[in-house]
């Protein structure tokens, strides 16, 4: 979770590491985030490919030694370009990555060992019926992935109190 302890708003994204369209809403939500404090991100993760979920399972070891760590994964996950990567190359950036951010190498292995990290990925899963990545839910309602325009209207439109009628654009 990110943003304001007293929220307004809250965007739940329901996302996977391995979706382009996930990494452009990243950039709009940060700067979403910049400009309304009264905003809270919570994120889940809906990973709909293999990697997708070891970059989720990665981020959710990371997150057992600061809530800081995941989300400077969360960031460079989305950052960086992971098409077409094996098994072997995405585990090689994800260890690089911890080093890179000052984990316990040792601790991260083991938390990513445990299994502790998959439970809480087919958590996120279980709790919402996702179709396709990224799926946003704000205030309650289901919106789908939208641009950063739309994004603002909405929430402009939930400070004020006001219902939307959101619709889907594409990216």
């Amino acid at each position: 979770t990110r943003g304001g302890d007293r929220p307004k708003v809250t965007i739940v994204e329901y996302g996977d590491y391995g979706c382009e369209a996930c990494a452009m809403l990243e950039k709009v939500l940060v700067t979403l985030m910049d400009n309304y404090p009264e905003v809270q991100h919570i994120y889940k993760h809906s990973p709909l490919s293999e990697g997708g979920r070891y970059l989720a399972e990665a981020a959710e070891a990371a997150a057992e030694q600061g809530e800081k760590y995941f989300w400077e994964m969360h960031r460079r996950f989305f950052s960086a370009n992971k098409s077409g990567w094996s098994r072997e190359e995405t585990s090689r950036f994800v260890f690089r990555l911890a080093g890179q951010i000052g984990l316990d190498l040792g601790r991260f292995k083991k938390a990513l060992e445990s299994g502790e990290p998959r439970k809480r990925v087919s958590r996120d899963q279980g709790e919402f019926p996702v179709l396709e990545t990224p799926t946003l839910v704000i205030n309650g309602e289901v919106v789908g992935a939208i641009g950063y325009e739309d994004l603002k209207q909405i929430v402009e439109e939930k400070l004020k109190g006001q219902s939307t009628q959101a619709s889907r654009v594409s990216w």
